[in-house]
């Protein structure tokens, strides 16, 4: 194992920082919290960005459901316009219909009673 040992020759070296006097050993991790740290302040970032697309797919989701049910409600209101209107033609019709058959059948009594 390789041990440092501090160098009075070096700046900002004067006073050892540890007991034994070595600042650091072969194998340690000195910026272990701090990575620990940032990866926890990424994976709540993450998490978070979740969240964020979570609920803009929830939101989307709603308005096109929402779309699709005005687009619905316009064609049923559309169909029952349609067939009100095919409703009133036919009605129409066959009430023309009636008063010619009438017609017809008063022509047909009004000429076998001149024939009489």
């Amino acid at each position: 194992m390789k041990r440092t040992k501090q160098r009075s020759d070096r700046t900002g070296q004067n006073i050892p920082e540890h007991v034994s006097g070595c600042r650091q050993f072969e194998g340690e991790d000195l910026l272990y919290w701090e990575r620990m740290q940032k990866n926890a302040e990424l994976q709540k970032e993450w998490a978070n960005q979740q969240v964020r697309e979570h609920k803009a797919a929830q939101h989307n989701e709603k308005e096109e459901e929402a779309a699709y049910a005005q687009q619905t409600d316009a064609i049923l209101r559309m169909r029952g316009m349609l067939e009100d209107e095919m409703n009133a033609k036919r009605a129409n019709m066959m009430k023309e219909m009636q008063e010619e058959n009438k017609r017809l059948a008063q022509q047909k009594r009004d000429r076998e009673s001149a024939w009489k």
